[in-house]
């Protein structure tokens, strides 16, 4: 399959598409994440093929821990100096359970709360995360 040039607007509707996706895949895999970071970087050169393979692939993929962990380590990040000592008790208890559901019930929270633009635009303050 032959790729087309894109143009500025083609670039920015995947760009509305990985602003949604991005927390998800890292969720998945540090990895897959940072192959589509790299492909933005392309510019209207990117191989949208690509792109679709990487999101399938991260689809595809299992939970693990490692990756749990990274993300709700990122997406804390927006709240560590705002959430409350409640808040904070939580964090460090979901970090022990690790558990993908409970985790993105909470970021969804925290970011409607805190009015977090980045997370609620994501698939995980939108869907509560998928499993």
């Amino acid at each position: 399959m032959q790729e087309i040039q894109l143009t500025q607007k083609d670039v920015g509707m995947l760009e509305q598409v990985w602003a949604e996706e991005k927390y998800f895949i890292l969720s998945k895999s540090q990895k897959i994440y940072d192959e589509i970071r790299e492909l933005f970087k392309e510019g209207t050169e990117m191989s949208v093929s690509q792109f679709r393979q990487l999101l399938d692939e991260a689809y595809r993929k299992k939970y693990d821990e490692k990756h749990i962990r990274n993300y709700f380590q990122h997406v804390w990040g927006y709240f560590k100096n705002k959430a409350d000592e409640d808040e904070k008790k939580q964090y460090e208890e979901l970090m022990l359970a690790l558990d993908i559901e409970k985790i993105n019930d909470f970021v969804a929270f925290l970011a409607l709360k805190y009015r977090e633009p980045y997370l609620l635009n994501s698939t995980v303050a939108k869907t509560h995360g998928r499993t």
